[in-house]
């Protein structure tokens, strides 16, 4: 990972990257779909990298700021629980 500082939000992070990947727009659906083909390592690392963005949200009375947080800790839980499934059945 580069040490490099990146100013833009986590959101518009994901959309460039995943739009270089494939092609397509980014959403939080896409991550979840995606998400599966991961390994056991890839999706733990996946998870510390939203909570660390999830840490850096600073959530205040803007309440955009707030939807924000509310955003990402719902993707958070969802691929949480994806993750723990997959390890279930030894993926």
């Amino acid at each position: 990972m580069s040490n490099d500082y990146d100013e833009r939000s986590f959101e518009e992070r994901m959309q460039s990257n995943f739009k270089s990947r494939t092609g397509v727009d980014w959403s939080p659906q896409a991550t979840i779909d995606n998400f599966v083909l991961f390994g056991p390592e890839q999706r733990a690392d996946a998870l510390d990298q939203i909570d660390l963005e999830i840490s850096k949200t600073d959530v205040d009375d803007n309440p955009n700021a707030l939807a924000t947080a509310a955003q990402r800790l719902h993707l958070r839980r969802e691929l949480q629980s994806l993750h723990h499934k997959m390890l279930q059945v030894r993926r």
